[in-house]
């Protein structure tokens, strides 16, 4: 490693992001431009694997990622200001749907305080204020006097939405550093917490990523913004990571000669989908009378096996089916191991049909054109999340596009799921045009070229934003 070179600091606060770092081509390709440096909490997970080839760019750095308590309060009242005059379909549908009911009496009074501060067209001011308040209070003080010390060249916020991130980038700003926001999701800018930080450029997937950046942040249009794809879907075009369909099958007890339907969860913590699992399994079992579909049941690989309470009851009723669990690949930080990436790819790869509830999932599937079918509706008992189920897939910015294409085929009960998924496997060309069509609006293109471009991006970003002697173009 050069270390006369300028070098980027990359922050990295999940897995997800570690996930691109580690395994697409962004680090092949940045030393091109600078010396890369990655700050992460992944090298504190046991199964944290130093021998894969860009650990080398991993510092072990130890940073707290918090800001004082009293600017995280002023910023939840500038999201809450912003929610009222950009009315975020998404963030409002959440709120009234489920956050008010949840949240704090102190939340609930700010959120009200939001509405005549939003009148009074404060929410431009209250954005500056919260970030000069930031920069000046707010500052990581180990992280300014390593930056005095050993001044980076630029800093790459991989999570810019995170208020983990936020002391490290108010450092850089109070130093003039060069600061660039990579938009982590496609759910990001709609979902997420309001971008408090005006940054020198950004990356994002997709061009209708960089118009919803435009729209919620007008001042984005005089910034630069790469459009690179999505890089985390990199390694679903690298060969190292594919298997054939019998040694994936096989390796996981399955017959390579039987359909597969992969039953994907996404977070406990929003809807409990455990129960559409145990649900869609006695149906597929019991009335349809179909014991040759194999089915893996594929856990949110954030979360562990706890938030899924229905989990014991479908291992004893249903001792056949394979359940892909986080608690196989990391132990204390969520972290995807090369072993994790390879049973991700190959799950999807080798899957019939794909069964998901409005998460990334469906576009995963679309990527490798498997038929997706997508619950739009809470299989919890009682549905009490029925309402925000059918307001995620038909109201929210991120997806209702996904689950109105066409590329999806929405169910909404468990006889209509089994259903739905016995069509695809008789049929699985259904829908497939429209599942193109999901792949491009979502990710731009997916070429295994992603994490390339997102170098070169930041290889001008830099010679824009940095003194031209110290960029090696």
């Amino acid at each position: 490693m050069d270390k006369t070179q300028p070098s980027i600091v990359c922050l990295s606060s999940f897995f997800s992001t570690d996930r691109i770092l580690l395994y697409s081509s962004l680090l092949d390709h940045l030393p091109d431009y600078a010396r890369p440096v990655v700050w992460s909490y992944a090298h504190l997970e046991s199964s944290f694997e130093s021998d894969q080839e860009h650990v080398r760019y991993f510092e072990k750095f130890f940073m707290d990622h918090s800001i004082p308590y009293r600017i995280k309060l002023l910023r939840q009242l500038v999201d809450y200001v912003w929610d009222r005059t950009m009315r975020s379909t998404s963030r409002e549908s959440f709120w009234h749907v489920r956050k008010s009911k949840e949240t704090t009496p102190q939340e609930r009074l700010m959120y009200a305080l939001a509405g005549p501060l939003s009148w009074l067209r404060l929410g431009p001011w209250l954005e500056r204020l919260l970030s000069a308040v930031i920069i000046k209070f707010g500052k990581n003080k180990e992280v300014l006097e390593h930056f005095q010390k050993h001044r980076p060249a630029a800093i790459l916020a991989m999570c810019p939405f995170s208020t983990m991130q936020m002391g490290i980038v108010a450092v850089a700003k109070a130093l003039q550093i060069p600061v660039f926001a990579f938009i982590t999701s496609f759910d990001n800018i709609t979902t997420k917490n309001r971008l408090i930080f005006e940054y020198d450029g950004y990356i994002a997937w997709s061009e209708q990523m960089k118009r919803e950046l435009h729209e919620y942040y007008p001042a984005t249009k005089a910034a630069p913004v790469y459009v690179v794809g999505a890089p985390q879907f990199d390694v679903f075009m690298q060969d190292q990571y594919l298997r054939t369909r019998k040694e994936f099958m096989q390796g996981c007890g399955l017959d390579p000669g039987r359909p597969l339907v992969v039953y994907c969860l996404g977070s406990p913590n929003l809807i409990r989908e455990d129960h559409g699992a145990l649900q869609f399994l006695q149906r597929l079992r019991g009335p349809a009378q179909r014991p040759d579909i194999q089915v893996i049941l594929r856990l949110h690989p954030g979360f562990k096996e706890a938030g899924c309470t229905e989990l014991d009851r479908i291992k004893a009723e249903f001792p056949d089916v394979v359940i892909q669990g986080p608690h196989r690949h990391w132990t204390t930080i969520p972290y995807q191991s090369s072993d994790s990436v390879v049973e991700w790819v190959n799950t999807l790869r080798h899957a019939d049909v794909v069964v998901n509830l409005s998460s990334t999932m469906a576009v995963d599937a679309s990527i490798f054109d498997k038929p997706v079918v997508n619950l739009d509706y809470d299989p919890e008992p009682g549905g009490p999340n029925q309402q925000l189920v059918k307001e995620i897939n038909h109201k929210w910015v991120h997806f209702r596009p996904i689950a109105e294409s066409g590329g999806v085929w929405l169910v909404n009960n468990p006889d209509e799921l089994v259903a739905a998924t016995l069509a695809y496997l008789k049929d699985p060309s259904l829908h497939a045009a429209q599942r193109r069509w999901i792949v491009e609006f979502v990710c731009q293109q997916v070429d295994g070229n992603s994490g390339r471009r997102f170098a070169e991006a930041l290889g001008e970003l830099m010679g824009r934003s940095v003194e031209p002697s110290l960029v090696r173009v």
